[in-house]
C-alpha cells in the first residue's frame, strides 16, 4: 500500500468510525513530520472530531517540542498577503514558463506590485508578437486576471482586436469563446457564428455551441446542434453540449433520443445531463423513462452523485427512496455522507432513525456531528444534549455550527448566551470561524433578540467581509437583508 492509499484509508476511518486505532495512526503520521501536506490533512480531520481542543493543544506542544512554528492559519483572512514576510514569491519568469506549459498559477501569494509586473510582461509579449507561439495562452490567462480590474477595458480591447485579426484561427477559439460568453460584442459573435457554421465538424470550434445560444434564434441554434451531432460522432456523449442542447430545445424528441444514446454509452460522468433532465421530468415523454433510468442504474456513480446533489434541493419521495436504497452500494464514507444529506434534506423517518443509530454507534467522528445537527429538526430531545456535550471540547467553528442548529429548533437562555459570547469574541478578533458561518449565527440571533449590540456586531461583520453581493456569500446577503428591515 502506497503512502497515498494509507493516508486515504486513515482519513476514511476517521470520518466514519473515528476509531482509536485510526486516531493513533493519524497522530503517529503527524509526529513524523508535523508540517507536511499529509499531516495538515490528517490534523484537519482530527480537529473535526470530538476533543478538538485537546488535539489542538497536543499539536502545538508537538511543534514546540520539535522547535517548529505553528503556521498562522488566520493571517490570510486578517492581513493582506503582500504584507506577510513568511512567503517566497515565484519569479515572473517561472510563472510565465508555467503558463506556457499549460498551467494556471495562482496569484494569491503575489504582492500587488508583482502581479502588475506579470500583467505588463504578458501584455507586452502579446503586443510585440501577436502571432507568437504562446500569444493565445498569454491572453487566456490575462482574461482571468481579476485582481487588476482597472486594466480590464484595455485588456479586452487588445483581446478583441487580436481575435478579429485572426478570424478563423483555431488557436483563437478559447479566447474568442471567453469574450463571446462574457461580453458578446456583435463583431465577435459574428466571427464565432461564421466559424461554427463553416467548420462545425471541428472539435475545437464546437466549443462555441453553448456560448452562442443567447445571441441567435432558437431555429438557428437547433440547426447547429443537429449538424454538430451529425458531424461529430466522437463527441455525441459530451455532457456539456448535450445538456445545453436539452435546455435550448426544451428537451425535444431528437435531443432526448441523442441523450438516451449517450447515457447508454457512458454512465460514468453524466450527472450534468441528469440534472437537466430532472427539470423536464413533468413531460410525459421524459418522466416515466427518467424514473426508470434512475432505478435501473442506481449502482452507477453518476446516478448516485445526482441523487446526493438532489438531497440538498427539495428531493422528491422517489429520490429519497432511491438514495436510501443506494446506501449499501458505495464505501462506508460515501454511505454516511449520503445519509447525512438525506437527513438534512428530507423528513424520511427511516433515514433519521438510521442516522440516530449511527451517531450512537460512532459518536466521535465528524459525520456524527453533521448528522446530529441535521437531527435537531426531528429529534431535538436526542440531538440537543448530544451537541451541547460535543461543543464542550470543540473549537469555535463547530461550536458556531452546533449553536446555530440549536437556536433554529430549540433556543433557550443558555444557548443564546453562549452564541452571543462566541459572536462578540469572533467579530472583535476574527480568525477561527468563517464569515459565512458567523453570519448564519448572527442572523438567527437577530431574529430571536434584535438589540442594539447585536445589530452593531452584525454591521461590523459585514464591513469586514467585503462585498456581500457575491454569490458565495449568501448568508452574508441574508444577514444584510435582516439588518435593512430593523
Amino acid at each position: 500500500m502506497t503512502d497515498y492509499d494509507r493516508i486515504l484509508t486513515i482519513i476514511e476511518h476517521l470520518q466514519t468510525t473515528f476509531s482509536d486505532e485510526a486516531v493513533a495512526l493519524a497522530e503517529a503520521t503527524i509526529e513524523q513530520d508535523p508540517l507536511n501536506k499529509w499531516s495538515s490533512t490528517l490534523l484537519q480531520v482530527l480537529l473535526q472530531g470530538r476533543n478538538a481542543l485537546a488535539r489542538r493543544k497536543w499539536f502545538e506542544d508537538l511543534l514546540k517540542k520539535k522547535g517548529l512554528t505553528l503556521p498562522d492559519s488566520t493571517s490570510s483572512n486578517s492581513e493582506p498577503l503582500e504584507q506577510r514576510g513568511d512567503l517566497t514569491e515565484p519569479s515572473t519568469a517561472a510563472l510565465i514558463l508555467e503558463i506556457e506549459e499549460g498551467g494556471f498559477p495562482s496569484l494569491k501569494l503575489l504582492a500587488t506590485a508583482s502581479k502588475m509586473v506579470l500583467f505588463d510582461e504578458l501584455r507586452r509579449r502579446v503586443q510585440s508578437a501577436p502571432d507568437g507561439q504562446h500569444s493565445h495562452t498569454y491572453l487566456s490567462y490575462l482574461l482571468h486576471f481579476d485582481d487588476l480590474e482597472e486594466h480590464q477595458i484595455e485588456l479586452l480591447e487588445l483581446a478583441e482586436q487580436w481575435c478579429i485579426e485572426r478570424k478563423g484561427d483555431v488557436r483563437s477559439v478559447e479566447v474568442l469563446a471567453f469574450l463571446v460568453n462574457r461580453f458578446g460584442s456583435p463583431e465577435l459573435v459574428s466571427i464565432a457564428r461564421q466559424c461554427l457554421d463553416e467548420r462545425v465538424w471541428s472539435k475545437e470550434l464546437s466549443y462555441y455551441l453553448p456560448r452562442l445560444l443567447k445571441f441567435d434564434s432558437h431555429r438557428n441554434n437547433r440547426r447547429r446542434f443537429k449538424v454538430w451531432y451529425k458531424c461529430n460522432p466522437e463527441q455525441r456523449t459530451s455532457p456539456q453540449e448535450l445538456s445545453v442542447w436539452l435546455e435550448e430545445t426544451g428537451c425535444g424528441r431528437r435531443v432526448l433520443t441523442a441523450t438516451r444514446t449517450a447515457l447508454a454509452r457512458d454512465r460514468l460522468s453524466n450527472a450534468l445531463i441528469l440534472d437537466v433532465l430532472h427539470k423536464f421530468r413533468d413531460r410525459r415523454i421524459v418522466g416515466k423513462w427518467f424514473s426508470k433510468y434512475l432505478k435501473t442504474n442506481i449502482a452507477g456513480e453518476s446516478v448516485r452523485a445526482f441523487l446526493a446533489d438532489r438531497m440538498t434541493r427539495d428531493p422528491s419521495a422517489l429520490e429519497v427512496k432511491l438514495a436510501m436504497s443506494s446506501l449499501k452500494l458505495g464505501t462506508p464514507l460515501e454511505a454516511l455522507s449520503l445519509l447525512s444529506k438525506v437527513v438534512r434534506g428530507s423528513k424520511d423517518r427511516t433515514a433519521h432513525l438510521i442516522a440516530r443509530d449511527s451517531v450512537v454507534r460512532f459518536p466521535n467522528g465528524p459525520m456524527a456531528f453533521s448528522m446530529a445537527r441535521s437531527l435537531m429538526g426531528t429529534h431535538p430531545d436526542f440531538a440537543k444534549p448530544w451537541l451541547l456535550e460535543w461543543i464542550k471540547t470543540a473549537e469555535d467553528g463547530q461550536r458556531c455550527e452546533a449553536l446555530t442548529a440549536i437556536l433554529i429548533h430549540a433556543p433557550d437562555a443558555e444557548t443564546l448566551a453562549m452564541a452571543r459570547s462566541i459572536a462578540e469574541r469572533e467579530v472583535e478578533t476574527p480568525g477561527s470561524i468563517p464569515a459565512s458561518e458567523l453570519a448564519g449565527l448572527l442572523t438567527i440571533l437577530l431574529k430571536l433578540e434584535a438589540d442594539s449590540q447585536l445589530i452593531t456586531l452584525a454591521r461590523s461583520l459585514l464591513l469586514k467581509s467585503g462585498d456581500v453581493g457575491l454569490e458565495h456569500q449568501k448568508r452574508l446577503c441574508r444577514l444584510n437583508r435582516i439588518l435593512e428591515k430593523l
